[in-house]
């Protein structure tokens, strides 16, 4: 049984500037560099093109200067479509970011489902401050239902990386907890840091993929079954990454999302494309076609991360 949670301190971080090595290096120097020396202008006007082609490091990073006011008028709109282009590609940063702006109480439009599944991508990465919120989303309830077991766990997680906050937390909700939902919280805790955090959201938290509840974008991510139901085949995903979907087929053979590309791939009924995130696999995977709703042998996808 969960006791009543009081004494509990509550925080949400923002982060800070996004860089990667991808082949803009140069451009993003430039943007760096003027950024540094207070040339905001000059930043954006390196950053917005490389954004507008896709770098997901530059979307961060003008949805930084947009939320912050830092070289244009503040437009907090302007920074969540920012976010949320970099957060689809799996930018931990504008996860976080973006799972922050819309939870908030004057977020238009509010949506604490929607954060919570942000702050669980960008917690699977390894980002502390997302592992805190997510203990602070299940000790409260708020977007998911509350669970003092699952907080305990998070805070536990993000304490590992150094979050005090967290830390306090984690030993205050320790008196509301039985020893056995005490016990089940630290093993918990282990197997996801045994499991470098992939997978450690809860399997309640995603729906199995089906034609009716598909849509370009959604995240999909391998079900903790797949190995035991068809093992180490060529069609596998790469073990540790994650996808989203780009087109599919429903069961009358209608095509949907981005297909034009996938025709051939989609030229049965009930088939899914994924673009796969991450690296170490040929780009043949992404033409791969997959079964859509292979009963529970097959994908788990966030349900609500629109």
């Amino acid at each position: 049984m969960f006791k009543k949670l009081t004494k509990i301190i509550f925080v949400v971080i923002l982060l800070h500037f996004g860089t990667d090595n991808a082949c803009w290096s140069n451009d993003l120097e430039k943007a760096l560099t003027a950024y540094g020396a207070g040339d905001y202008k000059t930043a954006l006007e390196e950053w917005r093109p490389l954004a507008q082609q896709g770098h997901a490091s530059s979307q961060y990073n003008l949805g930084q200067m947009y939320r912050r006011a830092l070289g244009v008028p503040q437009d907090l709109k302007a920074a969540r479509k920012w976010y949320k282009l970099a957060a689809k590609q799996g930018n931990a940063n504008a996860q976080h970011n973006l799972g922050v702006m819309i939870s908030t109480s004057n977020a238009e439009p509010q949506d604490l489902v929607a954060a919570v599944k942000w702050f669980q991508l960008a917690a699977q990465q390894g980002y502390a401050p997302s592992q805190y919120n997510l203990g602070h989303a299940y000790a409260k309830g708020k977007g998911i239902t509350k669970n003092y077991i699952y907080a305990h766990m998070w805070w536990n997680v993000a304490s590992l990386h150094g979050n005090k906050n967290a830390a306090k937390n984690r030993d205050l909700l320790e008196k509301y907890l039985t020893p056995v939902d005490l016990t089940t919280a630290k093993k918990l805790a282990r197997e996801c840091i045994h499991k470098r955090l992939k997978g450690c959201a809860k399997q309640s938290d995603f729906v199995v993929l089906s034609t009716q509840n598909i849509y370009e974008g959604m995240y999909v991510f391998k079900n903790p079954n797949w190995n035991k139901a068809w093992g180490d085949k060529e069609i596998h995903p790469p073990t540790k990454q994650f996808g989203t979907v780009r087109s599919w087929s429903d069961m009358n053979g209608n095509l949907y999302g981005r297909y034009h590309g996938d025709k051939n791939q989609l030229r049965w009924p009930g088939l899914v494309c994924i673009d796969w995130h991450g690296t170490g696999f040929g780009t043949w995977k992404s033409r791969q076609a997959y079964r859509i709703g292979f009963a529970k042998e097959y994908w788990l996808v966030g349900d609500n991360a629109k």
